[in-house]
């Protein structure tokens, strides 16, 4: 937990939330960052590697998960492909990421 604007704010280890590795220690510390998220009216940190840039995108400029996509990798994560003028991103699905335990937490920590 963090202290946001003083506001008691939850933090949550995207990496271990996603089921990805560990870093090793000392690999691109200085790069990882907390991002704050408002999930149904909730504010929720997360901890990232990195962030490169905050851009905003419109519906329109979302596709659906291509098939061949879902049919080969875990997609319960993924909202969508976002695409961009000079290359494609990957959007996750914060609602899926931050569900069950991690909302409960933070609806009772706001309460």
């Amino acid at each position: 937990m963090i202290n946001l604007r003083g506001q008691i704010t939850t933090i949550i280890d995207l990496r271990r939330k996603l089921g990805l590795l560990e870093k090793e220690s000392g690999e691109d510390e200085q790069q990882e960052r907390v991002i704050v998220v408002e999930v149904d009216k909730n504010t929720v940190g997360m901890a990232v590697d990195a962030v490169t840039e905050v851009t905003y995108l419109s519906e329109s400029d979302i596709d659906e998960v291509p098939a061949l996509v879902k049919e080969n990798i875990g997609t319960e994560y993924l909202r969508g492909v976002g695409k961009l003028p000079n290359r494609l991103l990957i959007l996750i699905d914060l609602k899926r990421v931050l569900h069950g335990e991690e909302m409960e937490g933070v609806l009772h920590q706001s309460a």
